[in-house]
């Protein structure tokens, strides 16, 4: 059987780890011809109409990569380009990522291995993600708060909250989201406080007083 291209780092100057990118890519460059995803539809629909695609084809991992890459259009293709440099290793880690940005486009009730794929993401707000995650926790079939607490926690990003978590550990669900809003609300007080105290320093800065001693004047 011909061999494909090779999937290198030329070609595609994106987040694949070294060794997937010189996995040779069998059979076409090019996917079955399947609608574009631009993030307006159901992520999971995506997913199965690629992996639909795929059968037959025999693809092992960079070619799922690969061409997954040319089933995206638009404001997806930009994320994708945005992802880290050799973050991707695998279809599976691809999928992965993939849902986890657009899982809650979904309209489909989840399952708790679903909920572990949701992760803070690095700009993300502490409100924000825990907002997301009890979205899609409120979607998901079958999951008890056990696993959510798991999941959640297991979903935050490291910091001076993760820490605090670590240190004394929420027991429940509902005490692991009471800390989390607090902890929130605390966080916008300071950024508001820092705001302010950042106004009157400048404020205090341009202002210049005028000289009050009287002017010196020459009389002939």
């Amino acid at each position: 059987m011909p061999r494909g291209p090779e999937f290198t780092k030329k070609e595609i100057p994106l987040p694949y780890t070294r060794d997937l990118l010189h996995v040779r890519v069998v059979g076409d460059s090019k996917a079955s011809k399947i609608p574009l995803y631009d993030e307006m539809t159901d992520p999971y629909d995506h997913l199965d109409n690629f992996r639909y695609a795929m059968e037959g084809r025999d693809a092992n991992g960079a070619t799922k990569c690969c061409l997954f890459l040319t089933t995206l259009k638009g404001p997806t293709t930009s994320w994708f380009k945005r992802l880290t440099l050799e973050f991707i290793s695998s279809f599976a880690k691809l999928r992965k990522v993939f849902l986890e940005r657009y899982m809650i486009i979904s309209n489909r009730m989840y399952t708790a291995n679903d909920l572990s794929t949701i992760k803070q993401r690095l700009d993300e707000k502490l409100r924000d993600y825990i907002t997301r995650f009890n979205n899609e926790y409120a979607r998901c079939k079958g999951c008890d708060e056990a696993t959510a607490h798991n999941a959640l926690m297991g979903g935050l990003q490291g910091g001076d909250f993760y820490f605090s978590l670590t240190r004394n550990p929420p027991e429940t669900y509902k005490d692991l989201i009471r800390e989390a809003t607090c902890y929130s609300r605390a966080e916008q007080l300071n950024l508001a406080r820092k705001a302010t105290t950042r106004s009157v320093s400048e404020a205090h800065v341009s202002y210049q007083p005028r000289d009050k001693r009287p002017n010196n004047y020459a009389y002939d």
